[in-house]
């Protein structure tokens, strides 16, 4: 793989250095033992090396012409695009495809054949797939071609997607229980109301720009968040609302509001 992107040939020693005598052992004692492939977990250079050698995967997903590919429509407008066959993140892997036999059977075999060239393995127990506009016919189909488990919902990088839920509910939910957590977890350290203001800033705006990109907040949500906020923050300081939003200039606590 490094190869193929054109990384030097010292520079490809130096990787074959580090990945080569590599010794483990167990936390607590125990004896050492080799590790004859992959790199270490915690290792600092293992996620760069993992994703350099997983993109010879999506390149050929991409390139291959092996799958029959789904187009969408774009609202108000007379355009489509053409959805990407496979997309990730880390270690986390997604491929859009039209639910066909050939499109399946294609899928296992390529990831079959990058087993064998990389040592790399799907993880067909954790592998679902889910359909969308399927029928009975579709659900025979996967059964006899394919173990993978038919879900009504997935969940990809924190979101949750679906064919017959209330997508929009259903993240919604996620989002305000991460919330109730961050805030439950910080209430136990007693913080200043500056500190509680920190945390706020930085752990739940946080989430909230994540969510935004996909889930649409109606004034309702707006309202509730904006007051777990307020009430988390001022703790037992009387001090009014308006003011945790003031400038930090004006004497406020630079707090944004949700609407905004």
């Amino acid at each position: 793989a490094f190869e193929v992107f054109g990384f030097g040939d010292y520079f490809r020693s130096l990787i074959e250095t580090i990945l080569t005598g590599k010794v483990g052992s167990i936390i607590g004692g125990g004896e050492s033992f080799q590790i004859f492939s992959g790199t270490g977990q915690g290792d600092p250079c293992s996620p760069l090396i993992f994703i350099i050698g997983l993109e010879i995967l999506f390149l050929y997903a991409e390139h291959a012409n092996k799958f029959e590919e789904i187009s969408c429509h774009i609202p108000n407008t007379n355009e489509s695009i053409t959805l990407p066959v496979t997309s990730a993140f880390a270690d986390d892997n997604s491929s859009t495809l039209a639910l066909t036999r050939e499109n399946i059977l294609n899928l296992l075999e390529m990831y079959n054949s990058f087993e064998l060239i990389s040592g790399m393995r799907l993880n067909k127990e954790k592998s679902e797939l889910i359909c969308f506009n399927n029928t009975q016919d579709h659900l025979r189909m996967i059964q006899d071609n394919c173990n993978f488990k038919v879900v009504e919902k997935i969940k990809t990088l924190g979101f949750i997607v679906g064919s017959e839920i209330d997508i929009r509910l259903e993240n919604l939910s996620i989002l305000k229980d991460k919330i109730r957590k961050i805030i439950g977890f910080w209430s136990k350290f007693h913080l200043s109301i500056f500190g509680r203001t920190c945390v706020v800033k930085t752990y739940i705006y946080s989430q909230l720009a994540y969510f935004s990109s996909c889930l649409s907040l109606e004034p309702a949500d707006i309202k509730w968040i904006n007051a777990e906020v307020i009430k988390f923050v001022k703790g037992n300081e009387k001090i009014a609302d308006s003011r945790l939003f003031f400038d930090i200039n004006r004497g406020g606590l630079g707090l944004k509001s949700i609407s905004d």
